[in-house]
Formats: C-alpha cells, structure tokens, sequence
C-alpha cells in the first residue's frame, strides 16, 4: 500500500525536527556540532580553488541547524582572501551558499515545518506584526531585515516562511541584503589572514598595502553600519505605524429635518 503525502511529510518533519533537537536540544550538541565544524575547516584550507564552493556548501547546514554563520564568512576571507581571484571567488561562493541555505530554511517552514513555526510565530507580537508587513511589502521587508543586525538571522528564515512573501521576493530580498554583512566579514577575515601571514612567515607588505586594506575595511564597516542603521529604523518607523490605532472619526451631525 503506498504512502500518502501526509505520510511522507509527517516522516520528513520528524527527521528534521529530530536533528534539530540533536543540534539544539541535546547538551553540548551545538558546541560539538561547531567543533566539528572548526576541524574540518582546518582541513578545508589546503582544498586550493575547491576551497570556496566548500564553504558556501556549509552554509547550508549552518542555516537549517542555527549555527552561526559570520565566522564562517570571516574564515573564507582568512583562508582564501589574500589574493584578489581568492577573494572575489569566496565573496561569490559564500553570498550563494547563505542564499541557498536561508531558502532552504525558508522552504522548510513553509512546508515541512509549517504547523510548528506558525505557532511559534503566534506566541510572539513582533512576529504578527511582521508578517503583517511583509503583506503589503514583501521584498522590502526582507531587504531590510537582512540588513539591521537587530534581528535574529536563523529564525528570520524560517518565520519567513509562513508569511504571504514570495520565493521570488525572499531570495531576492535575502540575497541583496546579505551583501554588505557578507562583504564587511570577508575583508575581516582578509585582513587578519594577512596579519596572520605576516607574524607567522615574516612576509613584508608595502605600507600602501596595509593603507589599502585598512582603508577598504573601515568603509565597509562603515557602510555596513550605516545601512543596518538605516534599515533598523525604517523597520521601527513602519511598526509604530502600524501598531498605533487610528483614531476614531467622528461622525458628521445630521442636519435636522425641516418641516
């Protein structure tokens, strides 16, 4: 006899709720899940040219699992950032993998874990008002949020998911609002591989080198700072918009009837 839909779906929930648990639940599952993650990447740092797309792979179960995801960025840049080419491949195959894996997030609120988010999102006001908005401007909504370092990147994908958003308008959104954060990380991460290949090898760089550099990461942070700044308080404008009641018009008198 074979398996309905329901059947299939209610397996796929389980197994996924299951290593959620595994990875948040159980004690110590988080830290040994980053261990683990830390080693391999160890290892990762002498993949050459397939270094990269290794790490925009991660991103995947660094979303699905809420791992943090900015040291990964920053070691992408500290591994393979020290040349332009390295630099410019890890940018691309990290701003694709945290895509890849907050839509797959995303999806997996919206199908398998759709009953369990939505009730989550009930329970907390901010989220309501959230999803009020993303009704009337979805991309925006999610191209800001992606933008203000206020709020929590993870659950976003998945809350995200049971809205009325578009997958059109949430990659999108999702992709062009991860942007900068992914840029300021990456020239961190640059800058300390390069301080780092200077104490450990002794390798002399010209001043205009460091000017550069130094230069290049004060104005992405900068810029970072100033669109999370920016997105933040639009996001803020629109909530007390929106949550503040109208205030009641008073009906215009009659005017009294002639004899």
């Amino acid at each position: 006899m074979p398996f309905r839909l329901a059947s299939w779906r209610t397996a796929l929930t389980a197994g996924f709720l299951l290593l959620l648990v595994i990875g948040l639940a159980w004690p110590g599952g988080r830290q040994m899940a980053i261990q683990q993650l830390q080693h391999f990447l160890a290892n990762l740092a002498d993949w050459g040219p397939w270094g990269p797309p290794m790490v925009g792979l991660l991103f995947i179960p660094v979303c699905l699992l809420f791992l943090p995801g900015s040291w990964l960025t920053l070691f992408a840049g500290f591994a393979f950032g020290k040349t332009w080419p390295g630099f410019l491949a890890s940018f691309a195959c990290v701003s694709a993998g945290s895509t890849l894996g907050a839509s797959l997030a995303f999806l997996a609120g919206r199908t398998l874990l759709r009953d369990q988010i939505d009730a989550w999102v009930h329970a907390q006001p901010r989220f309501q008002l959230l999803d009020a908005k993303v009704r009337q401007r979805g991309f925006w909504i999610v191209f800001l949020s992606r933008l203000s370092p206020l709020l929590p990147f993870n659950l976003l994908n998945y809350a995200f998911g049971i809205t009325q958003v578009s997958l059109r308008d949430y990659v999108l959104g999702s992709w062009l609002g991860m942007l900068p954060g992914t840029l300021l990380f990456l020239s961190l991460g640059t800058a300390l591989g390069n301080l780092a290949e200077v104490w450990t090898e002794r390798r002399e760089q010209p001043p205009l080198h460091w000017l550069l550099l130094s230069l290049g990461v004060v104005a992405t942070l900068v810029l970072a700072m100033v669109l999370g700044r920016i997105a933040s308080r639009n996001l803020a404008e629109g909530s007390t918009v929106d949550a503040t009641p109208s205030s009641p018009t008073t009906p215009p008198a009659a005017k009294p009837t002639e004899r």
